[in-house]
Order: C-alpha cells, then structure tokens, then sequence
C-alpha cells in the first residue's frame, strides 16, 4: 500500500486550475444525502449527492467552481 497517493482526488478549482484547498463530506439524514464542501480563494461551495444518486450513478471528482462562460 503506498501512503504517498491521497484515498481519493480532489477537485480541480475552475479558477485556478489546481486542486481545491479543502474538502470535507458529511452525511445528512434529514435528506438521505451526502453533502461535500470544498473551499478554494475564500469562496465555498456545496453539492449533495442522494444516496440513491450515489447507487445507481458512477460518480467522479471533476471540477468546482465552474461559472458559465460566454462563447
């Protein structure tokens, strides 16, 4: 087992174009879903992800952060 690589990949922040400074995730049993957090340049920003999403999705890190650009 190599304890140099990290359990899992943070998101890459959209602004910056590194991983997130901070990431953490907790359960909430009001609505049976996982909330993740991550915080990168003072800002923070939240998802949740339903147990049921988590089931029948195969679910990735990508990106935080996005804001929609014009083309």
């Amino acid at each position: 087992m190599n304890l140099d690589q990290p359990i899992f990949e943070l998101p890459i922040c959209d602004i910056c174009n590194k991983p997130v400074e901070y990431m953490d995730g907790r359960n909430d049993i009001n609505f049976d879903a996982r909330i993740f957090k991550v915080k990168c340049h003072g800002e923070v920003q939240e998802v949740a992800l339903s147990a049921m999403t988590m089931i029948d999705f195969e679910v990735t890190v990508c990106r935080a952060f996005v804001r929609e650009r014009l083309k």
